[in-house]
Parts: C-alpha cells; structure tokens; sequence
C-alpha cells in the first residue's frame, strides 16, 4: 500500500534545503504556498523581459504591421506599418486608383464593316464579310477562317499525289507561317441561357489564346506579334513572349509550332474573336485572322481517341469495325482529320460524325507545291506535319477528362475491367497510382501476314478483326499512352510519349492488366516469321458482343460489292490479305 505525502515550502532556510533535496530524491509534487503579492511581483518580471527581447529584435530587422481596421479606415494603418521602417513608401491612396494604359501594344482604327460568318465559292469559301453594309473607299476588310463544315473528300487513287481539302488551315504569312486553329485559355465566352461559368482569377490564371500551326525554319528565332482581333472590330497587337517549336526531328522548312499570346489584363473584359501571327516590322492589318475556338468542358471520367490522319484506301469495313468497338469500350468521342480518303470510307466517317459520335476535321499541307509530301511518308517533314495534328486535337479535346492517341489499326483492351470499359479500368488505374499523369501501354503485334487457319463460324469470319488471331508478345517500344488532360503539358505529346506536370508521373500498366493491339503486316527488318505467335481471341470475343450492330451497320453504309466480297470471306471461298490501306504497306 503506497501512502502519498504532501511536501510544503518553508520560508525557514534550512527547512527549505533539506525539504528540497528530500523532494527531489522522492518525487513529491510540489505545492508552493506564497502570497499574492509574490506571484504578481514575478509576472511583472517575466512580461517586462519577453517585451525587451521582442523591441531588441524588432530593432535589429525591419517589420511592418497590419491592424484589423474596417475598410473605410484600414489607410490609417500606414504609419502604423512603418514604425519599424526606415524606407520611405508613398502614402496609400485615399479614393481608387486610376487604371494606367497598357504600353507594349498598339491600337488600330476600327472596321467600316462588321465581320460575321459567311461562304461563297470564291477561292477563298471561308472569307467573312456582311455584304448588307456598304464599305467607303480605303476601309480595312478582316478575314475570319476557321475549319469548314462542309465535308468534302477528292480522292484521286494515289495519296502520294497532293489534292487540297479547302479551308483545312489557315495562312497568316505566305510561305512563312500558317495557322491552322486557334483556342481561348481561361477566357470564358458566356453561353446563351442561364448557364453561367465560373470566371477565371486573374491573380492566378494567366488568359491568352493559343495558336496552332507552322513557321519557316529561317523564323524561329525572329521576333513576332500576336494580333487579336476584338468583339468591336478593333485590332490589338503586341509582341509574341511564347513559342513552342516541336524538335523531336531534324529541322525542316516548316516546323510545328505552337504560338502562346498572353492577353493584356485590360483587355479581360473585352470579347476577342480572332487571332494570327505577323512579322515584327508588320502590322495586322489586312490580315486573315483565324476564328478563336473556345473550351468545352464535358462530364467527369469523359473520354476521348485522337485517331490523327485517315487517308488513301482505308477499309470502309475495317473502319465500320475500330468505330464499333471503341462504342463498345466506353470511349465518348472520336476525334479524327481526313485526307484524299476513299468515297466509302469517308461516307462511313460521315454517318458518324451525323451521329456525334465522331469530330471530323479535314487536314491539309501547307506549300503543298513546293515542299512535296504525302500523310504516311516516313520521313522529317510529314512527322512535322503530323505534330501540328496533335498539337491542335489535344487542344480541341482539352475539356475530356482522359484522351488516347491511337490508330484507327490499333485497340486498347482492359483485361480486367468488367466488359472491357476504358472508364471504370482507367479508375481502378487511378486508385492504385493517384499521382498518375497517363497510363502507357505495352504493343501485342498482331502480324496480319501469318496465315489464320482457325473457323470462328460464318458469323464471325466475315469480320476483319476475327480473322487475325495470332500476336507476339507485349513489346517495350512504340507504346501508347491515355492522357489525364489536366496533368500532363499539352504542347509535350506526341505519338509514343508525354511530359508530366510537376507533381504527376508516368504510369507503366503491366501487361497483366492492360495491352494495345495492332494490326499490321510485318516489316523486312522484324523477322516476323521467326517469331513465336500466341493466339489471342481477345478482341474477336469483343466483335462477338456487337456482330450484330456491326453487321447492320455493314448493310447501310458498304456498297453491294463490298458486302458480296465480305460474304464469300465468310463462306471461306476467298482469303483476304492484310493490306487495307497505304499506311500498312509502308
């Protein structure tokens, strides 16, 4: 039984000593008995010495004070603030301040003729102007471009032989710099209705507008202005602080770009309409100005495919196919430019892009006549090409939560999602790696030269992805990647990789949960009959789920022909090469 004992202070020295020290070796509490008067004397003490030691160190290093006054008296703080202060500051002002005129651009006099939309079939179908009005002698004209919606496609047989798309781009200098697309950054253009977006912070987020397309390699360091066109006709220029220039390949006599113009802060109210690029010693007058093109945002866990380029013989049946089976896996929209595409594969984009499902654009090359190329070639110039395609269907896909860049010869399977969905597959990815900027996937080669002796039934052979079933197995290079829109840099994607935002990284997706599928003949360099193959079944148990919504499809949009041909392929009277388009042969 432990008995406490209560230990007193004694005013009496040796008392005090050895109840001290008896105090300590026992490890009583002590209990200090005092007046009054005493513990006041030592907190005067304490409170006298904190406040010395605060004025020393206030006087050694300058500091400044913000007293919690209203509004209407915070000014009479200022003295107040520089007590400590020996820098003399300008006293705050007493009413508001003046908006000072912003320097680094210039005004031009405005338009005699408002600009609005419309076509004729001049050679310039997408030049805008009100023909109601009458223009006086010497009035400037503007001219707003932007991609046409009339879809039109000249195929002549050979892709190798340039037929021009109109209005696929847009020229902001000849020969020297061509715009294809321009799009708002943190500008908000209000809808109609009363839907409302919340306004941007202009402390934090910095507006400009975002222009894609090519410069001369001779101007890439050459100093350049952004003219903006405004909502009442006036012209605003100032000089170009930002540019990115695509180097992933030798330089070549136009390089992608993309072209960063910061609005000037007196500008965030005013309504902008159109952007191009000039020359330093120009002015932006008589200029053709491409129509600013702004942010639509879409639901969460959206997703999006770039599929770039289609072009020359394409398989109308092959296409009818990809489409499907992207419905199938969760993908939202179908991002994809034609040029000198084949009449049945470009009436098949047609009926999706009626749908919505598919944003078809078309696509063009700049001084087509005097730097010949074709989409395909594997060479500088049309990889080039091929970036501003990115640059500008990142841009325009921006508002998806997740976008995939992949071929229309190229599916992304999910092995353990239920039903395959991209979407729920993709969440999972997230909570295994929350810091995830994109999910790279490894390559299964499915080489459409390897003879496929296997019978599905005539119900699936007629189908184009069930005829090839043997792969090798998942390859390290040519990876493709799903983007997060929001944590990755825009401008550093290209086909095979990406750059992530500070704070996001690269995610690798094992092979166990997720590969990409290609479909190709194989290169001389590959030695692909030397290979092992594995049969793989996976994506003709996807065409086994929606065979009969591909095979509804094949009866409207594919010509007798075609339908014959796929009927005796079915039957096994005929065995259909791999080759479907240009890109395979290449």
């Amino acid at each position: 039984m432990m008995i406490k004992r209560k230990c007193t202070y004694s005013r009496r020295r040796k008392a005090a000593q050895m109840e001290l020290s008896w105090m300590i070796k026992s490890g009583c509490v002590l209990r200090m008995r005092a007046s009054s008067h005493v513990v006041l004397t030592i907190l005067i003490i304490l409170t006298t010495t904190i406040l010395l030691m605060q004025l020393v160190y206030l006087h050694g290093k300058p500091h400044t004070f913000e007293l919690m006054l209203p509004t209407k008296t915070r000014h009479n703080a200022a003295p107040v603030a520089r007590i400590f202060d020996k820098t003399e500051r300008p006293p705050r002002p007493m009413g508001k301040q003046k908006v000072q005129t912003f320097r680094p651009f210039q005004r031009f006099g405005r338009e005699h003729c408002i600009v609005r939309f419309r076509s004729n079939n001049t050679n310039s179908p997408y030049e805008l102007l009100d023909e109601t009005m009458n223009v006086t002698a010497g009035a400037q004209k503007y001219y707003l471009y932007r991609h046409p919606t009339k879809m039109v496609s000249k195929y002549n047989g050979n892709i190798t032989i340039h037929v021009k798309n109109p209005g696929a781009y847009s020229v902001g200098l000849e020969q020297t710099i061509y715009l294809m697309s321009a799009f708002s950054r943190n500008l908000v253009q209000m809808p109609k209705g009363n839907t409302r977006f919340k306004q941007p912070d202009p402390g934090k987020e910095v507006r400009h507008v975002v222009l894609v397309g090519w410069l001369g390699y001779q101007n890439i360091n050459d100093t350049l202005r952004c003219c903006l066109l405004l909502g009442n006709d006036t012209i605003v220029s100032f000089i170009n602080q930002k540019r990115l220039v695509w180097t992933q390949v030798n330089k070549q006599p136009l390089m992608a770009v993309k072209f960063f113009c910061d609005l000037p802060k007196e500008l965030y109210g005013e309504k902008v309409k159109g952007a191009c690029i000039s020359l330093h010693d120009e002015n932006c007058l008589n200029k053709k100005f491409v129509a600013i093109e702004f942010l639509k945002k879409q639901p969460k866990d959206s997703l999006a495919v770039c599929s770039k380029i289609a072009y020359g013989q394409l398989s109308a049946q092959r296409l009818i196919e990809w489409l499907e089976i992207q419905k199938l896996v969760g993908v939202d929209k179908v991002l994809t430019y034609y040029y000198n595409l084949n009449s049945e594969a470009m009436k098949v984009l047609l009926h999706y892009y009626k749908e919505g499902f598919v944003d078809l654009r078309p696509f063009d090359y700049p001084d087509a006549e005097n730097n010949t190329r074709y989409v395909g070639q594997k060479d500088a110039q049309p990889f080039i090409d091929e970036q501003v395609v990115l640059y500008e269907a990142l841009e325009r896909l921006r508002g998806y939560t997740y976008t995939a860049v992949i071929d229309v010869d190229e599916v992304i399977y999910a092995r353990t999602s239920p039903k395959h969905n991209l979407k729920k597959f993709l969440n999972m990815l997230l909570r295994r790696e929350p810091k995830a900027a994109g999910f790279s996937f490894r390559t299964e080669l499915f080489i459409t030269d390897w003879q496929n002796k296997e019978d599905l039934g005539r119900n699936m052979n007629k189908f184009w992805h069930a005829r090839y079933l043997n792969r090798t197995r998942p390859l390290d290079d040519r990876t493709k990647n799903i983007l997060i829109n929001d944590r990755i840099i825009l401008g550093s994607v290209w086909t095979h990789n990406y750059t992530a935002l500070h704070g996001y990284k690269k995610y690798q997706v094992s092979a166990s949960f997720g590969t990409l599928k290609h479909y190709r003949p194989c290169r001389k360099n590959w030695h692909c009959f030397l290979r092992r193959g594995y049969r793989d079944t996976n994506i003709a148990g996807l065409m086994k789920n929606i065979q009969e919504d591909v095979t509804n499809r094949f009866n409207v949009l594919l010509n007798n022909s075609t339908l014959l041909e796929i009927d005796a392929i079915a039957k096994g009277r005929i065995l259909k090469g791999g080759i479907d388009s240009e890109e395979d042969k290449t």
